[in-house]
C-alpha cells in the first residue's frame, strides 16, 4: 500500500464530515480491509437516537439497527433489545478508543440469536466483525468491517495491523464530529432564543434553519414564506463562492434588501457569520418595516430613491442620472413626500436595499 495514499485516508478520517464524504477514500479503506461491507454506528444528531452510515450496503442494514436499539442509559452506554448486543457495546466502551477484533467474544450461538443479527447482520452477510471504537458524551463511534464465517481476518492479519493503525485518526475525527454536534444545537438553541426573525444559510447558499422568532412572523404575516427566495438570492451576493479567508482578514460583509409582500414591506439584511468547521455561514434578519403601505414610484423616481439611499447629495444624483438640479431636487421631494420621509436622512434608513 503507497504511504501517500494511507496519509489521503487518514486525513479523510481526521474530516468533520468523516470518511464517507470522500468515495474515493472509502474505496481505499474497503480495499485495505478487504471488505465491502464497512459502515459506522454512534449517536444521531440530536444524540438520542443511533445513525448508520454507510458507501455501499442500502438502508437495510441500518434500520435493522435502529429497530433493535433501546437507547442511552444514564452512563452513557449503548442499549439494545437483546443483552448480548448491549453487553458487546459495553465492553467496548469500557476498553476505551481502540481496534478490536470480535475473535475474543465471539460466540455463535449467542450471536446468532439475536434480533440485530436476524434484522441487520444476516441479511447482509455479516457474522463476523472488527471494528475502531472510541466513547463518546453517550455512546460509542465504531467504524466496523464485516465478513463472514470464512473470509474473516484473524486477529495477526494485515487487515486488522490497518485497521489498528488507522484507529488514532478514526477517533480523533469522530470526536470532532460530536463536538460539532454538540455545538449546532446549542447554536440552534441560541437562534431560537433571539427575540429576531432569522433565516439562516450555509455556505453554499442552502437554508439550514428558521428560528421560532420567523416561524411566529410567518403565522400572523401572509406571504411571508416567500421572503426564503428573496433570502438566498441575497445570501448569493454575501456568500459568492468561498469567503473564508476575506471573513478572517475583513469585517463581515453586510448586504440589506427592501421586499414586498401583498400588504406590507419587507427589510432582509444579510451578513456572514463564522462557523466551527469550512466557509462562513450566512445569517439573514427578516424584519417587516411597514404594513400597508406601498412606494408606489416611477423608474426615475426609483433611480433617485438608490441614489438617496446610498447617500448622495441632489448635485450628484443630477450628475449622476444627467438631469438639472432642479429636476433632481423635485424627484427628492416627491420620493420623500410618497415614502412618507421628513429628511433624506430618514429616507436613506428606510430605502437602504432598495431595488
Amino acid at each position: 500500500m503507497d504511504v501517500t495514499r494511507i496519509i489521503e485516508l487518514q486525513r479523510a478520517l481526521l474530516q468533520a464530515g468523516g470518511v464517507w464524504n470522500d468515495p474515493e477514500a472509502c474505496r481505499t479503506l474497503e480495499d485495505l480491509l478487504r471488505t465491502d461491507r464497512l459502515y459506522e454506528v454512534g449517536p444521531n444528531d440530536t444524540a438520542d437516537g443511533i445513525a448508520v452510515m454507510s458507501r455501499s450496503m442500502g438502508t437495510g442494514l441500518a434500520d435493522g439497527i435502529a429497530a433493535t436499539f433501546h437507547g442511552y442509559d444514564t452512563g452513557g452506554f449503548s442499549t439494545f433489545v437483546d443483552p448480548y448486543a448491549s453487553f458487546l457495546h459495553r465492553v467496548l466502551r469500557s476498553a476505551g478508543a481502540g481496534a478490536f477484533h470480535d475473535g475474543p467474544l465471539f460466540d455463535p450461538a449467542a450471536r446468532e440469536n439475536t434480533e440485530v443479527h436476524a434484522k441487520a447482520l444476516n441479511p447482509n452477510q455479516i457474522d463476523r466483525q472488527m471494528a475502531a471504537s472510541t466513547p463518546l458524551s453517550v455512546g460509542e463511534g465504531m467504524l466496523i468491517a464485516g465478513y463472514g464465517h470464512v473470509d474473516v481476518p484473524g486477529e495477526g492479519s494485515s487487515e486488522f495491523k490497518w485497521l489498528k493503525l488507522l484507529e488514532p485518526a478514526f477517533t480523533a475525527g469522530r470526536k470532532l464530529r460530536a463536538e460539532l454536534q454538540r455545538y449546532k444545537a446549542e447554536w440552534v438553541q441560541a437562534m431560537d432564543a433571539m427575540p429576531v426573525a432569522l433565516l439562516v444559510f450555509d455556505a453554499a447558499g442552502t437554508l439550514m434553519h428558521r428560528n421560532h422568532c420567523f416561524d411566529a412572523l410567518a403565522a400572523t404575516q401572509a406571504g411571508l414564506e416567500d421572503c426564503q427566495t428573496s433570502a438566498a438570492q441575497l445570501v448569493a451576493r454575501v456568500l459568492p463562492g468561498s469567503r473564508r479567508d476575506q471573513y478572517m482578514a475583513e469585517a463581515p460583509l453586510n448586504v440589506v434588501s427592501l421586499v414586498s409582500l401583498p400588504d406590507c414591506q419587507v427589510r432582509l439584511s444579510a451578513a456572514q457569520a463564522p462557523w466551527p468547521h469550512g466557509d462562513p455561514i450566512c445569517l439573514v434578519s427578516v424584519e417587516v418595516i411597514s404594513r400597508g403601505e406601498h412606494y408606489v414610484l416611477t423608474p426615475r423616481e426609483t433611480e433617485v430613491a438608490k441614489l438617496l439611499a446610498e447617500g448622495h447629495q441632489d448635485k450628484q444624483i443630477a450628475r449622476d442620472l444627467d438631469i438639472s438640479l432642479h429636476t433632481a431636487r423635485r424627484h427628492v421631494e416627491r420620493v420623500l413626500s410618497k415614502t412618507g420621509c421628513r429628511n433624506r436622512t430618514e429616507a436613506a434608513l428606510k430605502l437602504r436595499g432598495l431595488r
